[in-house]
């Protein structure tokens, strides 16, 4: 399949398809691309999403949904990490930067939570599944229902 020959097109619900018109085929050849921008079940960026018991305009979160589409996940229980304290105020996760000891305390398990990336839900130690088990890029978090809802793609 020849690159110059491939032309993209976009279709209904947001689906993305290439259509190849190779020279000598006499047919078109199209090829389903799952995009980033595909919206499940056809919603409307209109409508409100139920996330966690409370209703979100879908609009609000769409931006982070189409990004986060794009990065692998892994489901992880959610862990403490060490965190670096300011001695002037302020908190960061500990990922083994140098720091100057007379401006940070190293706080071994001191990054007690992390927030979803779409819907801000504390994911935290223990407790029920729902605050302490969540999908990680390694960096980053969604929550399980964020991800079941708009992250996660049936085939």
């Amino acid at each position: 399949m020849r690159a110059e020959a491939l032309q993209r097109r976009e279709g209904a619900h947001g689906l993305r398809y290439a259509v190849h018109a190779g020279e000598g085929v006499d047919e078109l050849v199209c090829v389903i691309l799952l995009a980033h921008s595909y919206v499940p079940h056809a919603m409307s960026k209109d409508s409100t999403v139920t996330i966690h018991g409370g209703e979100w305009k879908r609009a609000d979160i769409e931006d982070e949904i189409t990004y986060f589409r794009g990065i692998q996940w892994r489901r992880e229980p959610w862990v403490r990490r060490d965190a670096l304290v300011q001695r002037s105020g302020g908190t960061s996760l500990y990922v083994g930067q140098r720091y100057d000891p007379a401006d940070f305390e190293l706080v071994r398990g001191g990054w007690d939570h992390d927030h979803c990336e779409i819907c801000w839900w504390s994911l935290t130690e223990g407790g029920d599944e729902e605050d302490s088990t969540g999908y990680t890029d390694g960096q980053r978090w969604i929550c399980s229902e964020c991800y079941h809802q708009f992250i996660e793609t049936t085939a």
